[in-house]
Order: C-alpha cells, then structure tokens, then sequence
C-alpha cells in the first residue's frame, strides 16, 4: 500500500498532478526499468486529515471529497497508461479513528466519495478506518476496561459502517464485497 498524501501544499489540480506522476513513476517508470517487479495495487488517499481538523463533521466530510474526487481520477488516469496493470485499487477516507459522523457523510451521504467519476470509473474502491488501541498520553500502558473500549469496540463500531456501506452500495449500483 502507498499512502498519497492529500495536502502537498497547492491547488487540487496540482495535488491531483502530483498523485498521477506517483502512480506513473511507481507503477510504470519503475516496472519498465525492473526496480519492481510488479505494479502496486493499493493506493490510500490521505491520512488522518481529521487529526488536528477543528472545522465541523460536515466541513470535513467536503474536504475529503474535493481531493478524492481531484485525486482518484488523476491516479486512474496514469494507472491506465500500465502495459503490465492498468488497474489500481483506491481506498480512503483513512480518518484517525471511526467517526460516525464524518463517515456517514462521505459513504452514501452529503459528501459521497464512493460514486463514480465523469469516466464511470468509481472513485474510491474500499473504505478505510483505523484506530489506535492506546491509552492516553499515546504509547503508555491503559487498564483492561479502556483497552477492551478501544479494541475490542472497533467490531461494534464498525457495524455502523457496514450500514453506510450497504446504504452506498445501494445508492450508487455497486456489487457489494463483503461485510
């Protein structure tokens, strides 16, 4: 997996260039000369760009669009040049945690990035989510309750998510892959 980072310092279009000629040099330039042997499949569009977001749910949810809706499309664009795999699998939005909110705007609601682009192609291909299973401050030791909040949870929380997905599913004719 290579993560592509949304804020390069510009414009989208610019950001959206930068991420083509990422793909291009990986999985095309780099492929040709035999520095690897085979194209990279995952790309992740961003990375956390909740962490230190002061803006509202909404606000967020907008932002994640408008570089994933930039972004994808330029990568597809350069992964489609590949003689040896025109294909690239893109996931997003990679929040720092699960965040019902923001998740339920992009994945099927206001600020949808699981739609397709002007090609037909979908934006995005998976959606991602992590979590740190750590006390507070980060890397200390927590006690058993907060450790079975925090990973253990992750299942419950992520049922949310699948009824985003469904929902997404549903609302843009995608065949749903797993649960």
């Amino acid at each position: 997996i290579i993560q592509v980072s949304a804020k390069v310092g510009g414009t989208l279009a610019t950001e959206a260039t930068a991420a083509a000629a990422m793909v291009t040099c990986v999985n095309i330039t780099n492929v040709a000369n035999g520095n690897l042997a085979y194209p990279v499949q995952y790309w992740s569009i961003g990375n956390e760009p909740d962490n230190g977001f002061s803006g509202t749910a909404a606000q967020l949810a907008a932002g994640v669009q408008s570089y994933v809706f930039a972004l994808a499309p330029a990568m597809r664009n350069a992964a489609a040049a590949s003689t040896v795999d025109p294909n690239i699998t893109i996931m997003a939005p990679e929040l720092s945690w699960f965040q019902t909110p923001m998740y339920a705007y992009m994945v099927g609601g206001a600020y949808d990035i699981t739609g397709t682009d002007s090609q037909g192609r979908y934006y995005i291909d998976e959606i991602t989510v992590h979590s740190y299973p750590f006390g507070v401050p980060p890397l200390t030791w927590i006690t058993s309750d907060v450790l079975n909040q925090q990973l253990y949870g992750m299942p419950g929380m992520l049922q949310g998510l699948v009824s985003y997905i469904n929902y997404a599913n549903t609302l843009n004719n995608r065949d749903r892959k797993s649960t």
